[in-house]
């Protein structure tokens, strides 16, 4: 049997998720809302929605369990799609949202802690920069890819597998990117 300290790396490993999903709500003039979800090997669940050009909701569960993660993941897709009339999209896509995969930070799917801050490090510069913007549509889409690694960085605070420097540095990023963007947003 593992000792504390083993468990505690154990727990620590890098979070690989297994699935994600994209939906897309329009009804002009009131309503334009994005959603994202996915689930992970460790039995979490994680989701970032809201009416576009807003500040998003961010929701992290620590199921501990594959299956419970799994379960509450596949009845929010279905109650976005049956229920409250969502579409499903493809991450990225520019018609309904750009909205970014929970992957775009990763490597191969896994995330880690290190890996969140280097995501929210680049998203800073890029903002910072403001020269590396299309347009208002992919200032949003990193508007929404700041939530989602606020949302990961979250998830390894629940897990026990942050420190209080990480978790410093994830929130003076998530306030220089959200300060950044007010300024870009058009």
């Amino acid at each position: 049997m593992p000792s504390i300290d083993e468990t505690a790396t154990i727990i620590t490993a890098d979070v690989r998720i297994i699935e994600e999903t994209a939906c897309h709500y329009v009804e002009p003039p009131r309503h334009d809302k994005i959603w994202a979800a996915c689930y992970t090997d460790k039995g979490a669940y994680l989701a970032v929605y809201g009416k576009r050009n807003t500040t998003y909701n961010l929701v992290v569960k620590p199921f501990g369990s594959v299956a419970d993660a799994r379960a509450e993941y596949e009845r929010k897709v279905h109650e976005k799609r049956h229920v409250k009339n969502y579409a499903v999209v493809e991450f990225g896509d520019v018609l309904h949202g750009n909205i970014p995969s929970f992957k775009l930070s990763s490597a191969d799917g896994v995330i880690s802690m290190p890996g969140v801050l280097r995501g929210l490090e680049a998203l800073e510069a890029k903002v910072k920069g403001g020269l590396e913007f299309v347009d208002a549509q992919d200032v949003k889409a990193a508007a929404f890819h700041c939530f989602q690694l606020q949302a990961e960085a979250k998830l390894f605070v629940e897990l026990g597998a942050a420190t209080d420097t990480q978790i410093a540095r994830v929130g003076a990023y998530a306030r220089s990117i959200r300060s950044e963007m007010t300024v870009l947003e058009l």
